[in-house]
């Protein structure tokens, strides 16, 4: 039996792999084009292109193309190696998904309030010592600070979100050493993975203090920001101090603030985008993939959380504390689960779309041969003292040397400024005399990331050439500097 009938229609694979896929909403070819061929990650397998049943996609100077129109049955955004479409590759392995909330009337917070009172649950039995957790600074208001809570009301003020990073797993460390054999860790995705690490790995301290056990309670993370970015941000921008803020939440693409007297002030999660720490442009796990429950407010309706259970232990909490009344459960349906897969996914593109874009060649004019000629001069903007260079140490010159065997110059440059720039105009120019030029490169940075250095190589002319480097943003210049060859040949 032949899968191609007379009249040449597709494969019956294909015919199957079209249905499964029909109707959803990345099922298409520009979500390929999006997020693989733009980003530089499509590797020219071919893959997308064989397996074209509508043959509209062509390989076109090593890049695949649409040549007819896309009928959105999904099939090449499936077979591209790059890509992460199934549910595992989302949101890692998992037993069961619930919804669920709390039936206990002392928790009042955050969503279903699942994760306090699995806490509270744990510590009423007897079945952990303490949990590690996280609740505000009481001096810097919304700071995060990591606790040791082996009672109730410390639990209690843990409930709630705080949007920034936490260094909780020193304080898990110290619970160990303080004696608590049987410890609850709350934490993001990457707090849980270095404790995932730490039992796991054959040199992980928490593997070797084999008297405790550690219980992972995972959450949802999309984003954290930098406290301080923050701070600026709503005090800034929405002039107000941060201590007046009463809750945080982000839900429908928006980041919410509560103040006190209930007014809510609410920005796009995308305007918010520079506060994140750096660390989270790299962070692919939105639903903490290592953890024994994974609990988040995402896909579940108002006043409860969507529940993942990871682990046999997880699974027998859970459902232990929902069979003595402290939480309900409801079990989620594959449809249900869309929200979180579609979250999932768009932290899994970001590592793709982020320009992660270490190095800058430039070359000169294919008009021109490599030998130094002067082109037409113009007046440069270099004055002594360079005076119109702003006094803000926004980036520095990390290191110039010589490379490729003397043919290029290379200089790394690194943002010192602690937070994303934009939109950076770069600009190197051959000195000819003390006020004209006789090449220019330019580009241009969309986005630069702390503490991230960028290498830029220009060709190198004689030994008495002379180059200036000039940075800009959009307020002006950020640095002027000149890299001379005699210098570099002389270190």
């Amino acid at each position: 039996m032949t899968d191609i009938n007379q009249e040449g229609q597709p494969l019956i694979s294909y015919r199957l792999s079209k249905r499964k896929l029909e109707g959803r909403k990345e099922a298409k070819f520009s979500t390929l084009k999006k997020q693989v061929i733009d980003t530089g990650l499509c590797s020219a397998c071919g893959a997308c292109v064989a397996s074209c049943s509508d043959n509209v996609l062509e390989m076109i100077n090593e890049r695949p193309q649409l040549t007819g129109k896309c009928t959105s049955c999904g099939v090449c955004v499936h077979q591209c190696p790059k890509t992460k479409t199934t549910v595992p590759q989302l949101i890692g392995h998992f037993t069961e998904a619930f919804r669920a909330k709390t039936l206990i009337p002392e928790v009042v917070g955050q969503d279903g309030g699942v994760v306090t009172t699995l806490l509270i649950y744990l510590l009423r039995e007897g079945m952990i010592d303490g949990a590690v957790v996280t609740t505000k600074d009481g001096i810097e208001h919304w700071k995060p600070k990591p606790i040791i809570a082996t009672r109730e009301d410390q639990v209690l003020t843990s409930s709630g979100s705080i949007y920034s990073q936490s260094s909780a797993v020193g304080k898990l460390l110290e619970a160990i050493k303080s004696e608590l054999h049987s410890i609850a860790f709350v934490g993001c995705p990457c707090n849980i993975d270095a404790v995932n690490k730490m039992q796991s790995s054959p040199y992980g301290l928490v593997r070797l203090f084999m008297r405790s056990s550690v219980l992972k309670i995972g959450l949802f993370c999309m984003d954290a920001f930098s406290y301080d970015r923050l701070r600026h941000f709503v005090e800034d921008v929405d002039k107000i101090p941060l201590e007046n803020i009463e809750k945080m939440t982000i839900s429908k693409g928006k980041f919410h603030m509560i103040q006190e007297s209930g007014e809510t002030i609410s920005h796009p999660v995308k305007e918010m985008d520079r506060l994140r720490a750096s660390a989270c442009h790299y962070c692919v796990d939105f639903s903490s993939e290592n953890a024994d429950i994974s609990v988040g407010s995402v896909g579940a309706p108002e006043g409860y959380n969507t529940v993942l259970v990871r682990t046999g232990l997880g699974h027998e909490i859970l459902q232990d504390a929902a069979d003595n009344g402290y939480i309900e459960l409801q079990p989620i349906t594959e449809k249900q689960l869309n929200p979180v897969l579609r979250l999932a996914n768009l932290k899994k593109v970001q590592l793709y779309t982020v320009n992660r874009r270490r190095s800058y060649a430039f070359q000169v004019p294919a008009t021109l041969p490599m030998e130094r000629q002067t082109l037409p001069s113009k007046e440069i903007l270099v004055e002594k003292g360079v005076s119109g260079v702003r006094k803000r140490r926004i980036v520095r010159i990390q290191s110039t040397k010589i490379i490729d065997e003397g043919r290029n110059i290379q200089v790394t440059l690194q943002n010192r400024s602690g937070k994303v720039l934009e939109r950076i105009q770069v600009r190197i120019t051959l000195l000819a005399g003390e006020l004209f030029e006789s090449h220019n490169w330019e580009t241009t940075i969309r986005e630069w990331f702390p503490a991230e250095t960028l290498d830029f190589e220009f060709p190198r002319f004689d030994d008495d050439s002379e180059y200036m480097v000039t940075l800009s943003d959009p307020e002006g210049k950020i640095l002027t500097k000149k890299v001379a060859i005699a210098d570099l040949l002389n270190n």
